[in-house]
């Protein structure tokens, strides 16, 4: 379980590190004035991890969803006339 945590902690350093270089790309792309370029590597690396950040919690609730125990659903009395 504890190497399972370490991953996990990898995984977002690494994923940190990849968007911070991504971002500091576009930045200098911006100083040296190659603005279309410096937009489509912001924007680029925004959707990219920004999508993954949304998935991830998708499958996450979603598996949690799975793992609840079902309860049947609750008759309908006939109404009373």
């Amino acid at each position: 379980m504890r190497s399972e945590v370490d991953a996990i902690k990898r995984g977002q350093l690494c994923a940190i590190s990849a968007f911070a270089l991504a971002m500091g790309e576009a930045c200098f792309l911006a100083y040296v004035g190659a603005f279309i370029a410096a937009g489509s590597v912001g924007a680029t690396a925004i959707t990219v991890f920004g999508g993954a950040f949304i998935l991830a919690r998708h499958f996450s609730v979603q598996q949690e969803q799975e793992e609840k125990p079902k309860k049947p659903a609750p008759k309908k009395s006939k109404p009373k006339r």
